[in-house]
């Protein structure tokens, strides 16, 4: 299957997806990274990601999703008691109407800026500091600052990849009576393998603990898996799905399919 393809076998499985409950993320980015020194590593990124919603709507001319009326009784209705002679049959008649279930497509946005500098302890042993600038829906701006410790390292050379990420979060959110700084711990396995030049199929787990009022909660557990492409170095493109189950209140599980483009300078 050519790659050009997924976009349109994605967007025309959206009122499918809505319907299993499963979410699409759209993401796009961008990142560079700077060697200063041997040991020392500088990455800027920025990423957008954009999650489309399929929802109904009530009114079924109002809707680009919807099927097309040749003649909308709105337009040429000669407003007389008898419709005989308007030439067209009512709009909700069967054999006229084409889709009585129209939908609309929103799309929820997501922007992140990061900042990360690590340094290399060992070969395979890196710590870092790290600093995102995460801006959401209806301009909801949240600073995240975060310490990381990572393990990195090649099982099979140039095939197979492990890489163990621990990190503490700091993120705030602007509450009602201020800002308030959520703390949260994060275990992260990711795995990585080469079965040609420039694809991998790639598999991570994560799992975060909350502080919360001073008690260690577990929040979430994260596992995704999918594939990426490298076309001439600068371009990524990923597949993926991801299963997600909130440990903590309701405990929800959702289901989500995501599609992303890096360049990377």
């Amino acid at each position: 299957m050519k790659y050009y393809l997924i976009p349109i076998l994605l967007f025309f499985s959206l009122k499918n997806l809505r319907a299993q409950h499963i979410g699409i993320n759209l993401r796009f980015g961008a990142e560079k990274e700077f060697e200063i020194g041997k040991k020392i590593e500088l990455e800027v990124e920025q990423q957008l990601q954009l999650s489309p919603e399929v929802t109904g709507v009530e009114d079924k001319y109002g809707s680009l999703f919807n099927e097309i009326y040749l003649f909308p009784d709105d337009d040429d209705d000669d407003e007389d008691d008898n419709d005989d002679d308007d030439g067209q049959a009512e709009p909700d008649d069967p054999d006229n109407a084409l889709n009585d279930n129209p939908i609309a497509i929103d799309a929820n946005f997501r922007s992140a800026t990061g900042l990360k500098a690590t340094f290399d302890i060992l070969p395979w042993l890196k710590i870092g500091q790290s600093y995102t600038l995460n801006l959401q829906e209806e301009w909801d701006v949240r600073h995240s600052i975060g310490t990381v410790l990572e393990l990195e390292g090649y099982v099979v050379p140039k095939k197979f990849l492990v890489e163990w990420r621990f990190s503490f979060q700091q993120t705030s959110r602007q509450r009602d009576s201020g800002i308030e700084w959520q703390r949260d711990l994060l275990g992260r396995l990711n795995l990585e393998y080469a079965f040609k030049k420039d694809h991998r199929l790639f598999a991570a787990s994560s799992l975060n603990k909350e502080f919360d009022e001073g008690q260690l909660d577990w929040d979430r557990l994260r596992l995704d898996g999918g594939i990426r492409y490298r076309y001439r170095k600068l371009h990524q493109f990923t597949l993926s799905y991801r299963f997600q189950r909130e440990l903590t209140g309701k405990e929800r599980t959702s289901h989500g399919v995501g599609l992303g483009y890096i360049l990377r300078f």
